[in-house]
């Protein structure tokens, strides 16, 4: 995770029950877990994501796939005595979004001490303030059970965040503050105590426990620190329980049109990850990518490929994610000069001696199963990337393997030319792109011009899918798409809307070796369609050209207000709030 904004609008997420019509829809026959679909949507308009032929008034689904496509004559032509029929009354429909870049998040039973978008992007309350919030919590809440909160740079910036200030006022409490950066954490002694770090753990690779002058620990975690946290609020989290949290995940995804979420859900092992989801009724495509703690841990997954008898794609485990370097806001993102508000400071690269052996591993093997996807930031950790690339395989030989560089918020012209000529994979997250006093005060004028260049990296001919890094909010993903039209931190670099959703669905595919099943709706493709609540593209039409101009907030509001009424994945109804009706 990096970090996101809600700017000055309030997130409304609404999951929409089914009502009688779709109960009636969902009782036709099924074969194998999977709906033997015989329909065709007409009247509509439908956005297909192929770039030759991007509008059809109609589409024809016929067991997990797309029959057809055309004009609403042409398709409703093909349709036998069986077929059912809905009329879509204009209503947009798009291809099922792929969130190439997802945390779900599965964690213990906790009390949050705020709402953790509060205060996103801005510095929040400082530590009086915070402590003060903490201190009446405590109140309320039984000795022992953990209390989450999400802190401000204001808070995290100050020396006196450390476990001592938190022990003063719960002591009886294990407490964790998380930046809403995502890469920065505080815990008191009590939740050092329970996680079974030491006074004076050692450093694990690849992650930093800042320390006082004695060398005790300060109750500060950085990179993958966190992570070997994270894993232990993994192995606390009953099984159902961690179930039950993927399962209401997924049914919050579909309503809002997401068809497949790639996963890093960070904390849990290939194996266990593997194991909780087995028992999930999954009503969406799910990728797990692998998030190992050290490169010596195993990343083979058993179900590379886990199908339906005779149906589509479900669950499959594929990919390696390692984070390279942290985020602007906690000052670890690895950069070429130092910040322009630390002196002398270029962050941190969290794989020095590792990085070569990283890179082999995924030079090996099957290319979508070792799949290399780095969180990379600054700069510093892209160069890091390129030169090791170049040094080790052709640009023929790296364009089979597609590696993934997840973020990349400072990339230059030189950088961006040759992740194009080693076909790396470039997933952005537009929602950074509205931290625009943020990143202009991190890294200066010149570096903020070169920040997050979406449109650069499509101009280069670099395949671009999105992800949303919000952990697991499926209401951002329409204002995602609004902000990329803005670009408010980089305004040369924003792009369209078409752009945005090619990216958002074909552009995803192509990131997990999937474009050719999915991420378009055209004749062969998996049924993977939303019909949504309101026209994307009407709201885009009423937009300022300029932030400047009209009601800004007002606008991209409405884009948050944008759900699926009808959602299908691989032919399957997976999401029905009624509103569409059957001829």
């Amino acid at each position: 995770m990096f970090f996101g904004s809600r700017l000055t609008v309030t997130v409304m997420v609404f999951l929409l029950g089914a009502n009688n019509a779709s109960a009636q829809m969902l009782t036709t026959k099924t074969r194998a877990g999977i709906e033997d679909r015989d329909l065709i949507l007409y009247n509509g308009k439908i956005f297909t994501s192929v770039e030759d032929q991007l509008w059809v008034e109609a589409l024809w689904v016929k067991g997990p796939v797309i029959k057809a496509t055309g004009s609403s004559d042409e398709v409703l032509a093909m349709a036998g005595k069986n077929t059912e029929k809905i009329n879509l009354e204009g209503k947009l429909v798009i291809p099922g979004i792929n969130d190439a870049h997802a945390h779900s998040f599965v964690g213990p039973e906790h009390v949050m001490l705020n709402d953790p978008g509060e205060f996103v992007p801005n510095e929040g309350p400082g530590v009086d303030e915070f402590m003060g919030m903490l201190a009446e919590k405590v109140k309320d809440v039984e000795k022992g059970k953990w209390i989450f909160g999400v802190m401000g740079t204001r808070f995290f910036d100050d020396p006196r965040a450390t476990r001592q200030t938190l022990d003063a006022v719960a002591p009886d409490h294990p407490v964790m503050f998380q930046t809403w950066g995502g890469h920065g954490r505080v815990i008191n002694t009590y939740a050092m105590n329970q996680a079974g770090i030491s006074i004076n753990e050692p450093d694990p690779p690849g992650g930093e426990y800042l320390r006082d002058a004695t060398g005790a620990l300060t109750g500060v975690l950085h990179e993958y620190a966190e992570h070997h946290l994270a894993r232990y609020f993994k192995s606390i989290t009953p099984v159902q329980e961690a179930r039950n949290q993927y399962e209401a995940f997924a049914r919050g995804l579909v309503s809002f049109g997401v068809t497949t979420v790639q996963d890093m859900d960070i904390g849990y092992s290939m194996s266990s990850s593997e194991f909780v989801l087995s028992g999930v009724d999954l009503p969406l495509h799910w990728r797990v990518i692998c998030f190992p703690l050290t490169p010596e841990e195993s990343c083979r997954g058993s179900i590379r490929q886990h199908l339906f008898k005779n149906g589509p794609i479900r669950a499959y485990t594929s990919g390696v994610k390692y984070i390279l370097d942290g985020s602007p806001i906690e000052g670890y993102a690895a950069l070429r000069d130092p910040y322009s508000n630390i002196e002398n400071w270029t962050g941190v690269f969290n794989w020095n001696d590792e990085l070569a052996t990283i890179i082999a591993q995924a030079m090996e093997g099957n290319p979508r199963a070792n799949q290399l996807l780095f969180h990379a930031v600054g700069d510093r950790a892209t160069d890091r990337i390129l030169a090791e690339m170049e040094k080790t395989g052709t640009p023929e030989f790296w364009r089979t393997r597609r590696l993934r560089i997840e973020h990349g918020a400072i990339l230059w012209p030189e950088q961006i030319a040759k992740m194009a000529e080693y076909g790396v994979v470039f997933v952005h997250n537009p929602i950074f792109t509205s931290a625009a006093e943020l990143i202009s005060s991190r890294f200066g004028e010149e570096r903020a011009r070169h920040y997050q260049p979406v449109r650069s990296a499509l101009e280069a001919g670099i395949m671009v899918g999105f992800g949303s890094d919000t952990g697991g909010i499926p209401g951002y993903t329409y204002l995602e798409l609004a902000l990329s039209l803005f670009h408010f931190a980089n305004p040369s670099e924003k792009i369209t809307l078409e752009q945005g959703l090619i990216a958002y669905t074909l552009g995803s595919a192509y990131a997990e070796f999937q474009e050719k099943i999915k991420g378009t709706l055209e004749k062969g493709k998996l049924a993977d369609l939303a019909v949504l609540s309101h026209d994307i593209f009407q709201i885009r039409d009423q937009l300022p050209e300029t932030p400047e101009g009209g009601d800004i907030n007002n606008l991209i509001g409405q884009f948050l207000q944008v759900q699926s009424v009808f959602t299908m994945v691989a032919g399957s109804i997976a999401h029905d709030s009624g509103v569409l009706k059957l001829d």
